[in-house]
């Protein structure tokens, strides 16, 4: 049983790279609710094996990064197919795992509504023909069966402001807390922050997928900033064709671990986050270690990046508004210290933990009406 003295299962979505959704459920699944099963719909099995000892795949293990987007349009009748789940469902979810049902409640932590259905036109148009067809055949049937799956579950969270809006806007939703997602970072050397002197270049870091995570501007930006560096931390899809296109000055080192991915936080001048994200892990990461970002002023970064105190925004997404922002923040004096300080308190694992904690304690039993 688990400390609220309820039976849990903890399901997620697709699972193929360990990311920030990845993170929460590892979280969630090691030091949330130790007891509870983790089913994840698809995954890598080194990905999914990191998410805790009770995880199974519920899908096809045939599945694949490659071809999972295929069957988009069956996943909701896949899933209502699924036995019930005895007891309690915390969802951890961006696409499917809220589709699932139980017998008890069902909490919903949304990373966010499923950007693909709902708000991201830009990615369907570069997901390839047969899911760019799917989702234009069958874009209503999702969304009404997405509509029916969110109207069963008990209580949703919603990991920024911009997500939260979302919830109200698709679901109808009210009464949605807000409990950003938990960083697990270690302690940092008792030297301290990197200081200024000690820093040099840019850095982007996250799973490449394109357009979404605005990489390719960046990498073309830099053709316009030959006197400075960017080191690319990650791996995806799309990689392989932004590498060929890059510029000298930007250098791939892959998909990093974490003690070598906190080595570059610590020794960049500034994180260049270009996309507009749901939350935006990295960026917050990056702070942790004093690191300033040049975020797009729109989505999670709102909530994350202070302009002029932790980092500067950029308004367009164009190459003239992001070098223009790259050229002021490597010019700037920042606070190093200040920064890392001020997000260990905001964004640290106790924190989330005490949170869903209270949440799944407090959580109304009765089904949610809209």
């Amino acid at each position: 049983m688990s400390p609220t003295g309820r039976r849990w299962t903890i399901s997620h979505d697709f699972s193929f790279v360990f990311g920030g959704a990845e993170l929460v459920t590892k979280v969630m699944s090691e030091a949330l609710l130790p007891d509870a099963d983790v089913t994840v719909l698809a995954g890598d099995d080194s990905v999914t094996a990191q998410l805790g000892s009770r995880t199974r795949q519920l899908l096809s293990t045939r599945l694949t990064a490659d071809n999972y987007r295929y069957l988009l349009p069956a996943y909701p009748s896949l899933l209502a197919r699924q036995p019930v789940i005895e007891g309690d469902i915390l969802a951890s979810s961006y696409a499917f795992s809220h589709h699932l049902q139980c017998t008890g409640r069902k909490i919903v932590y949304c990373h966010s509504p499923f950007r693909q259905i709902w708000s991201a036109a830009e990615e369907v148009q570069s997901s390839g023909l047969v899911p760019r067809l799917a989702l234009e055949m069958f874009g209503g049937r999702l969304r009404a069966a997405d509509l029916r799956a969110a109207s069963s579950a008990h209580q949703y969270v919603a990991t920024s402001m911009a997500v939260k809006r979302r919830i109200e806007d698709y679901y109808g939703r009210r009464d949605v807390p807000l409990i950003p997602p938990p960083l697990d970072l270690p302690e940092l050397h008792p030297s301290g922050v990197t200081t200024d002197s000690e820093r040099d270049g840019l850095l982007w870091a996250g799973r490449v997928i394109e357009p979404y995570k605005k990489l390719a501007l960046l990498v073309e930006t830099m053709r316009s900033l030959p006197d400075l560096t960017l080191t690319v931390a990650g791996d995806g899809r799309d990689l392989p064709a932004i590498k060929a296109n890059a510029p000298d000055n930007v250098r791939f080192v892959g998909w990093l671990s974490k003690h070598d991915l906190y080595q570059e936080y610590s020794r960049a001048k500034v994180l260049v986050f270009p996309s507009e994200d749901d939350f935006g892990i990295s960026a917050v990461e990056a702070q942790a270690f004093g690191t300033p970002v040049v975020a797009y002023g729109h989505g999670g970064a709102l909530d994350t990046v202070e302009d002029d105190l932790n980092g500067l925004f950029f308004r367009s997404q164009t190459v003239d508004d992001l070098r223009e922002a790259i050229r002021r923040a490597m010019k700037r004096q920042w606070a190093h210290e200040c920064i890392a300080a001020k997000v260990r308190e905001n964004y640290g694992t106790r924190r989330f933990l005490r949170q869903m904690r209270e949440l799944l304690d407090e959580s109304p039993s009765s089904q949610y009406v809209a």
